[in-house]
């Protein structure tokens, strides 16, 4: 499963998109361009009570936030900025090593501790990586019908509470889109399990990874089935049927953090042409 971090809102002002990104940048792509911004930087202001046919699809990923109708930087990096006509992305990229918790992320943490009624969740977030996650917390959970998880067990969960002061806290019940019950192993969020841990160590791809457009991973689902989750906290779920290809997705995930799409689509040819050689010979 892939997931999309969505937020949804109203645009009336694509021009004064556009005009802003002109008067710092020179933009070669009239659909993709990169500016280096300062933390608290106002991206671009929209009206929520705007013309509804003007609406657009606003993807928002690591470092922005949309705050009082503004799309809002709260990290110093380059700004990657799409816009097309149905739909903008907007998110920062820079060098940072560690995730730093966010109301509404989903991310993928391990299970550290089983108490009575929160699970301990390690969400690896640097000093303070422990979060709480209720044992109740997931879709048609009762007291006597839950998930019954243990150490070491990987989960899928949204952030619902962040700060400084309090433990961070998750949860495996959806927000929107599926609501089937934990026991049909179908929700979008839950246990994860049969599947490989990797955990990047540059945030910033994870960003790239969510994007519709991800080059590495269309690139991938052309020659192999399989499922994966992105975590915001840079640790990615993958599975698949065969461990060969589980493990080709993950190198192939790792190496596209270093080349340009063109040499992806590439390697991912080649892998797959030498996946291919290896279940003849089996």
């Amino acid at each position: 499963m892939i997931v999309f971090i969505v937020v949804r809102m109203s645009i009336t002002n694509k021009d004064a998109a556009s005009s802003f990104l002109q008067e710092n940048v020179n933009v070669n792509d009239s659909n993709k361009t990169t500016i280096f911004v300062l933390p608290c930087t106002d991206i671009v202001t929209s009206s929520s009570n705007g013309n509804s046919n003007n609406s657009s699809s606003i993807t928002i990923g690591n470092g922005v936030m949309y705050k009082d109708d503004k799309i809002v930087s709260i990290e110093g990096g380059k700004l990657n900025y799409s816009i097309t006509s149905s739909s903008c992305q907007y998110s920062i990229k820079n060098n940072k090593k560690y995730y730093i918790p966010r109301t509404g992320d989903n991310v993928i943490g391990i299970i550290e501790e089983k108490g009575t009624d929160y699970y301990k969740v390690n969400i690896f977030s640097g000093a303070n990586s422990i979060a709480l996650l209720g044992r109740l917390a997931f879709e048609g959970a009762t007291k006597r019908n839950k998930p019954e998880l243990k150490k070491g067990d990987i989960v899928y969960a949204r952030i619902t509470m962040t700060n400084k002061d309090i433990d961070t806290e998750l949860t495996c019940l959806s927000n929107t889109g599926s609501k089937k019950e934990w026991t049909t192993n179908e929700t979008i969020y839950g246990e994860l399990s049969n599947g490989l841990l990797i955990h990047l160590s540059n945030l910033s791809i994870v960003n790239t990874l969510l994007l519709p457009d991800c080059t590495v991973l269309n690139s991938l689902g052309k020659h192999f089935a399989f499922e994966v989750a992105i975590g915001m906290n840079g640790l990615i779920w993958i599975r698949s049927q065969d461990n060969m290809i589980t493990i080709i997705i993950r190198n192939a995930i790792l190496n596209s953090q270093y080349i340009c799409d063109n040499e992806v689509e590439s390697m991912v040819d080649e892998l797959a042409k030498l996946y291919s050689k290896k279940s003849l010979k089996r």
